[in-house]
């Protein structure tokens, strides 16, 4: 993680943060690397990683101030929000091809001659 990035976005928040506030979003951060065992601009290199990390961070983290902290951090590199969880989720589904497996295709045209 490079601490630069993520001082940057919390000190130029719309929000008001003191420098508790700030001091302990860092050490999430920190935390959350140790925990998922590699780096935070590694969690954040991928949608699908950013995805994976904050489901291993929600293990983890009844209250969700690590998955908050990743979730800054990736707001911070890239400039913009990642979805929830479960929108994300959503979103992958639909992305994915409608394809039917030859076995369907053939009886739907077998059963159309007929």
């Amino acid at each position: 993680m490079i601490e630069s990035i993520l001082l940057n976005k919390l000190y130029d928040s719309n929000k008001t943060l003191t420098d508790k506030a700030i001091r302990s979003r860092l050490s999430r951060a920190r935390s959350a690397e140790k925990i998922l065992g590699y780096s935070l601009d590694y969690a954040v290199s991928t949608n699908d990683r950013m995805h994976e990390s904050l489901s291993i961070l929600k293990g983890h983290d009844t209250r969700g101030n690590l998955q908050n902290a990743l979730r800054w951090y990736y707001k911070a590199k890239l400039n913009k929000e990642f979805p929830r969880l479960s929108d994300y989720e959503l979103i992958k589904r639909a992305a994915l091809p409608a394809t039917i497996p030859s076995e369907a295709r053939q009886s739907v045209y077998c059963k159309a001659e007929n």
